[in-house]
């Protein structure tokens, strides 16, 4: 018989023994909860009209254990890269043996392989979804006493909260990462039991032996349904009052997100009370028609463009009917982490692209990666991984997060969503970079860019990372911006009119260039020049550039580092054509000199060609006030004349005044020819 038929064989045999199973948990979320006031406990509370309502999913969704074995290898996306930083954080609370996990199983002693295997699987969903809050698991090793049950998941739900559509029923772990705080700090997101009398295989590298059940596994398959990929559709007496009625809401009237989304093969969505009542036996005939559908953008962009198809066998099986992927559609594909059931011999350490794309469309925020080393056979590719920032960026829902690995993309690119690009490694963009909306970070990287940075909105998050402008020619900052380190090629001219600032340190192999428009009078400072020119008296003046050169002027004088005006740096002051009538004080930047000045360099002096004074100064910046005319200019050292003692100088008898006269005149001019010129 092939795998496939197998598969299908064993699936109705263990829907025959499940059926048989009781019904786990009772409804812990009464009629009196739809009116609850919100929970003293609760942090942050939120301000709208009515109240926040909290309660319990009422039954675990299950995981199945398939007898035979399956060795099918699908490893975690992110290792296909370098990308290694969460963009999530999980918190697993292992309960003590003795503990009860409220659904009627007492906890056992965890094996600390085990909480290895548990956290291991928890961090590859940090690194696949966005949450700025900590998610908290109370995890159970027990014995469930079936055959069957690898393990199960429920969770604490909210609505109302402040986010997402009002009256709907939100897990913990989803609400809290729309509304950015815990909603509920004394109480875990949703718990999970792991059924111990199974040949657990608790590594993580995925070599799962044969008769071993792969823990990773089964944790990655619950925690997706602690972030809500579950819902409330039943089909059981005790919650639909009748005999194959069906219901949702948890006698609530409200709701789970993930109900809003299904539908049945003509598009009709079963919440739609009109053709389906709550409860009814419409509604129950529907459950288990095989003909359910999540219709979702995202996921079916990630199912090449159809709905995804919802397991709803024809026998209903309380915790696994409903909130599984069809298995006969996916049992077999890339996507087959939330199917109802695994085999043995199996490892499945990511969710696919369906997976994910059903999560986004429930609210969770993903994480793209992008790697110019990704090609058509990367996993996920097209659907979560790119080889283009630019494609990552388009594919990614608003609020999402692109990793970008380091590599060289050839491309420009436009960053025009409110998503997150984190650039994790030193990466090079050979084009420009625009950045309208969303929020760019550079954490520690080093961007390289070719062309053209242009900041019109959203946020240039440096951090303490560089920017190195590496093109040739003139290369251009457009747009207000807050960089941390820059770097200026040798063959570039960096360009800017617009408000740039350093938190760290230029480095100007080239030129920078900064023009602004002077419209009156008063302080204008030049962030890459680092100089401000504050004009008093403003008269035909217009604009002013400086031009940074961070090199010895060709005319510079001295020795570096002493006196003179070699001191490594030197700028070019213009102004409109044609401006005169205007007076500026400018402030130049300096290094540890003792005394100095601003020195201007109009030509045509004589000796040095320098002009140089001060108007005061401190242990970082010199200025000068009353300036009427530019050029080029520079930092210089101030050198007073030296002082010279005379020793044993004596005076003749008065007829002899001639030879004492023209001796004190020797000495004095002994003394301006020793004396080092200033430099004027």
């Amino acid at each position: 018989m092939k795998k496939r038929n197998f598969m299908i064989v064993s699936t109705l045999v263990l829907l025959v023994i499940l059926l048989a199973e009781p019904t786990l948990r009772n409804v812990q979320a009464s009629a009196a909860d739809k009116n609850a006031p919100i929970s003293p406990n609760l942090t942050n509370p939120v301000s709208q009209s009515g109240f926040m309502k909290t309660a319990t999913e009422a039954t675990p969704v299950r995981f199945i254990a398939m007898p035979g074995n399956d060795f099918t290898r699908i490893r975690p996306r992110f290792e296909a890269s370098a990308i290694e930083s969460p963009t999530a954080a999980f918190t697993i609370n292992y309960l003590a043996a003795g503990t009860p996990d409220d659904q009627g199983a007492t906890c056992l002693a965890w094996n600390a392989t085990a909480q290895a295997a548990f956290t291991y699987a928890a961090s590859v969903w940090a690194k696949l979804i966005n949450s700025n809050v900590p998610i908290r698991i109370n995890a159970c090793w027990a014995n469930l006493g079936s055959s069957t049950t690898l393990g199960y998941a429920w969770s604490n739900i909210a609505s109302d909260f402040g986010s997402g559509q009002s009256g709907t029923w939100y897990t913990y772990a989803l609400a809290d990462s729309m509304v950015g705080y815990d909603l509920d700090p004394s109480n875990p997101d949703f718990y999970i039991t792991y059924n111990n009398v199974y040949a657990w295989y608790l590594g993580t590298d995925g070599n799962t032996p044969a008769g071993y059940y792969d823990f990773v596994t089964v944790v990655m398959h619950e925690i997706a349904h602690g972030l809500n990929f579950s819902g409330t559709m039943r089909r059981t007496i005790d919650y639909c009052i009748t005999a194959n009625y069906g219901c949702w809401g948890y006698l609530t009237g409200l709701p789970n997100i993930y109900d809003r989304f299904i539908e049945n093969g003509a598009g009709q969505s079963l919440l739609n009370t009109a053709l389906y009542p709550n409860p009814s036996l419409a509604l129950g005939l529907q459950l288990v028609s095989g003909n359910l559908y999540f219709n979702g953008p995202n996921a079916n962009a990630a199912n090449g463009g159809s709905r995804v198809k919802i397991y709803s066998p024809a026998m209903w099986v309380s915790g696994t009917s409903y909130s599984h992927l069809d298995y006969a559609t996916f049992g077999t594909t890339v996507n087959r982490l939330m199917i109802s059931s695994v085999f043995a011999g199996t490892s499945i350490h990511d969710p696919g692209g369906v997976g994910i794309g059903l999560l986004t469309d429930l609210g969770w925020k993903p994480t793209f990666l992008v790697d110019d080393d990704f090609t058509t056979s990367t996993f996920g590719w097209g659907q979560t991984h790119f080889a283009s920032i630019q494609n990552g960026i388009n594919a990614v829902p608003s609020g999402g997060t692109v990793m970008v690995a380091d590599g060289t993309y050839n491309e420009s690119v436009t960053l025009s969503k409110t998503a997150n690009v984190v650039l994790e490694n030193n990466i090079t963009i050979n084009g420009n970079l625009t950045i309208g909306a969303g929020a760019w970070n550079s954490t520690n990287a080093t961007l390289s860019l070719s062309g053209n940075l242009t900041h019109s909105g959203g946020t240039f998050n440096p951090s303490t990372g560089s920017v190195n402008f590496n093109g040739g020619g003139v290369q251009t900052i457009t747009g207000d911006t807050a960089f941390y380190n820059i770097t200026v090629g040798s063959a570039v001219t960096l360009t800017t009119s617009s408000n740039v600032t350093l938190g760290g340190t230029l480095t100007n192999n080239g030129w920078t260039k900064e023009t602004k428009t002077i419209s009156g009078a008063g302080a204008i400072s030049y962030g890459l020049a680092r100089t401000t020119a504050n004009v008093t008296t403003r008269g035909g003046l217009t604009s002013l550039q400086f031009i940074r050169r961070d090199q010895n002027h060709p005319n510079a004088t001295g020795t570096p580092g002493s006196s003179g005006t070699a001191t490594g740096k030197w700028w070019r002051i213009t102004t409109n054509t044609g401006a005169s009538g205007y007076t500026v004080n400018l402030t130049l930047p300096h290094s540890g000199l003792t005394e100095p000045e601003v020195c201007k360099w109009p030509g045509g002096l004589g000796g040095a060609g320098w002009d140089c004074s001060s108007n005061g100064f401190d242990a970082n910046t010199v200025w000068r006030n009353g300036i009427q005319s530019f050029s080029d200019w520079a930092v210089g050292q101030h050198v007073e004349p030296t002082a010279i003692s005379l020793d044993r100088l004596k005076a003749t008898s008065p007829g002899s005044w001639l030879p004492l006269g023209l001796l004190a005149l020797a000495a004095f001019g002994g003394l301006w020819a020793i004396a080092p010129q200033r430099r004027k």
